[in-house]
Parts: C-alpha cells; structure tokens; sequence
C-alpha cells in the first residue's frame, strides 16, 4: 500500500538527490533508500517458533545463557537501595 507523504527539503539537497534518481521519482528513491536501512526482518510464526525451537535444544547455548542471567542475578541483594 503507497501513503502519501509531502516533504520539504533544502534546495541543495534536492538538487543533489535529483541526478541520482535517474527515471523514478524523488519518493521512489528515498523509499527504496529506507528499505536498505529497515533493521527490522519479517519472519512468520513459524519461522520464529522454529528459531526458538532451535535456541532452546541448543544445550551449550542455553548454559552460556543460564550463567548469564545467575551472573546478572550475583549481587542483587547487597546492593544498597
């Protein structure tokens, strides 16, 4: 689905961007531009339940990450409050 979405850009940096985007338009090459930058991947449930499947049947994994956490843990009552 395309939104619609009105910027203002310095006359400079539009200027620059111009000879960049060839044949698209200035919103089609900042689109595309962000697309490279979205940090965040799409992974179904199944994907994702699978992954954790994974992780948890990892048994060295999962004493790396048990010692972790007890050592976070290590201390939390004789800090002063």
């Amino acid at each position: 689905m395309l939104r619609e979405m009105t910027i203002r850009v310095d006359e400079a940096l539009y200027e620059t961007l111009q000879p960049m985007v060839e044949h698209q338009t200035i919103g089609t090459f900042l689109s595309e531009f962000v697309k490279v930058w979205d940090p965040q991947p799409e992974y179904t449930q199944t994907e994702l339940e699978a992954g954790y499947r994974a992780m948890a049947a990892d048994e060295e994994y999962e004493q790396d990450a048990m010692e972790w956490c007890n050592g976070l843990m290590g201390g939390v009552d004789d800090e002063a409050r």
